[in-house]
């Protein structure tokens, strides 16, 4: 068995330099440095996809890497470079089946998976944060790119980290707004502020994994650094069982989202339980809402409400994913 930790230590020699789709090699990671940003993943010419600087992010962001799949042979085996895995998953009749995962080995030479966020994930992340300006004000700041750092060590990527104007400013030299960098006692470094609101959204993820991330988020940031005054967790569910569409089969219907809502100090997740549904065929006018209070900005009382039907009518005007009533 591997652990948490060991899987934390990337060797940089352990995998190969991905390349990009201009040709250009990507950075590789030799630690899991809590500073690692987004990174493409590069797919070489077997199909297998190799992780540069993402590998550190997600481990940072405490995504759960896995063996699920691999033949005893391949789990129980070290390997001493990339090559030689990609070898034995040809042999195993592996490839194909693996071309939409990403793999990496770990400094002992094991071999795991990760199962790379979709683009229905990544769009609807993109499409909030789109709708979220729209709605709430040009002043803000939102971020596919932000991390929340805990006083152990550990830090984590939200979704989307939104900045109230109170935590914005405005790089000159790049004439681009950014965070507020502040100083932090408890990490004892300069670092940015935590947004003031996140949204994290669950395609297929466990939510006995994504729940626990998402209050330690709520619970565990360093107050020094700006409370995060709410957080929604909003989980795709599919129509019937565990069967969600894919980019290579949308043939699998969802019924809607359950969404999870942390608000101020009152965890409104209860046994687990959603704050409140969506569903195709009831609550069509469920929405998250965002106050002024929520963004920082004092002295103002507006209301901001995001529609999960917008999602919905996004799914399925852009990738033609299909809505249905819940089966029994």
């Amino acid at each position: 068995t591997t652990s948490k930790e060991e899987i934390g230590k990337l060797s940089a020699e352990s995998f190969k330099t991905p390349k990009t789709k201009s040709g250009s090699k990507a950075d590789s990671p030799d630690s899991t440095s809590s500073q690692e940003t987004h990174s493409s993943t590069a797919t070489d010419a077997t199909g297998v996809s190799s992780l540069g600087s993402a590998v550190a992010r997600d481990i940072a962001a405490e995504r759960t890497y896995n063996q699920d799949g691999f033949p005893e042979e391949i789990k129980n085996k070290e390997y001493s470079s990339e090559a030689e895995l990609v070898k034995d998953l040809e042999e195993f009749g592996l490839l194909d089946d693996y071309k939409h995962i990403a793999l990496t080995l770990v400094s002992s030479g094991k071999a795991f998976r990760l199962d790379m966020p979709t683009d229905f994930h990544d769009w609807s992340i993109e499409w909030l944060l789109a709708k979220v300006l729209r709605e709430c004000g040009s002043g803000l700041l939102c971020s596919t790119n932000s991390q929340i750092h805990f006083s152990d060590g550990t830090s984590k990527f939200p979704d989307l980290a939104i900045f109230g104007e109170t935590r914005v400013e405005v790089d000159e030299d790049l004439e681009m707004k950014q965070p507020k960098q502040e100083w932090c006692d408890e990490l004892g470094c300069v670092t940015f502020p935590n947004p003031h609101v996140l949204i994290e959204f669950s395609w297929r993820h466990d939510l006995k994994v994504e729940i626990p991330k998402f209050i330690k988020q709520m619970e565990q940031h360093p107050e020094q650094l700006g409370r995060i005054n709410v957080g929604f967790l909003i989980k795709t569910i599919p129509a019937s069982g565990e069967k969600f569409p894919t980019f290579d089969d949308r043939t699998k219907p969802l019924c809607g989202f359950d969404v999870y809502e942390y608000r101020g100090d009152v965890c409104k997740i209860v046994a687990k339980e959603p704050t409140y549904k969506y569903r195709v065929d009831v609550n069509q006018e469920t929405f998250i809402q965002i106050n002024d209070e929520d963004l920082g900005r004092e002295g103002k009382t507006q209301s901001y409400r995001i529609p999960l039907k917008f999602i919905q009518d996004r799914l399925e005007k852009v990738f033609s994913v299909k809505f249905q009533k819940e089966e029994e």
